[in-house]
């Protein structure tokens, strides 16, 4: 009987042990948990990283979300810095006022054309042609700086840009029907205002380029820059949407 009772008093033992050590061990886990979280939350702010911009990173739209925001550098829209230019090669407001006209009615063009693309195709392929064409189309346009005829190198350069509008649009409204398709619908606000931030920031970053580029015989400089967005716009949409298996809709 001595002996079965020291047994039962070593179990006891024994299970007040391992009790102690689980209890030890779920302390250090907690400890650890809290000490991991409190480092990533000491990189945040060291990395000074805006929560609304963590949200916008982490969407699997960013790529095409950037992707729309560099094209807003493209200088060759008929704003403010084309007009200037077009006046600086003699020609009159007349013609400037009503090519812009024909370039807006040709980019309202674009939203039929994206209603009949996504019948037969999918967003992401009506995308990628879309922003192949506005390329295609601003090569033209880069190009024509360096035709030495001044009335065919305006036709090249209005044509391209006319032509260009149609590929904007459709490329503009692709990418926004998959943001509201795949971001949650708790993130959409802000994800939207990082999208519309992003888009002012890469326009004021035209405006900057003029600053140090004024003489409109820099002008090619401008339009290399637009066009180099471009053509990073259509990288990042190409490996980033299109062809991203992970992102359909």
């Amino acid at each position: 009987e001595n002996i079965v009772g020291k047994s039962n008093a070593i179990q006891d033992v024994d299970s007040k042990i391992k009790s102690i050590q689980g209890c030890e061990m779920n302390h250090a886990k907690t400890a650890l948990s809290s000490a991991s979280v409190i480092s990533k939350n000491a990189i945040r702010k060291k990395v000074c990283i805006p929560s609304g911009l963590e949200t916008y990173l982490k969407q699997p739209t960013v790529y095409g979300g950037i992707a729309l925001a560099i094209l807003y550098i493209n200088v060759l829209s008929f704003g403010a810095l084309m007009t200037a230019y077009l006046v600086w090669r003699k020609m009159s407001l007349v013609q400037i006022g009503l090519w812009r006209g024909i370039s807006a009615l040709i980019g309202l063009l674009g939203t039929s054309v994206y209603h009949c693309s996504v019948t037969k195709y999918s967003t992401e392929a009506t995308g990628q042609w879309a922003i192949t064409l506005q390329f295609t189309c601003l090569t033209v346009c880069y190009l024509s700086l360096y035709v030495t005829n001044n009335a065919f190198s305006l036709a090249l350069l209005i044509g391209g840009v006319c032509t260009s509008r149609v590929g904007l649009y459709v490329f503009d409204i692709s990418i926004v029907q998959i943001m509201q398709e795949l971001v949650p619908d708790g993130a959409r606000g802000v994800v939207g205002g990082i999208q519309e931030s992003m888009n002012s920031f890469f326009f004021l970053i035209s405006f900057v380029v003029a600053l140090f580029f004024p003489d409109p015989k820099d002008f090619s400089i401008l339009v290399a820059t637009g066009y180099i967005g471009v053509g990073l716009s259509m990288i990042l949409h190409t490996f980033g949407v299109f062809l991203n298996k992970n992102l359909r809709l």
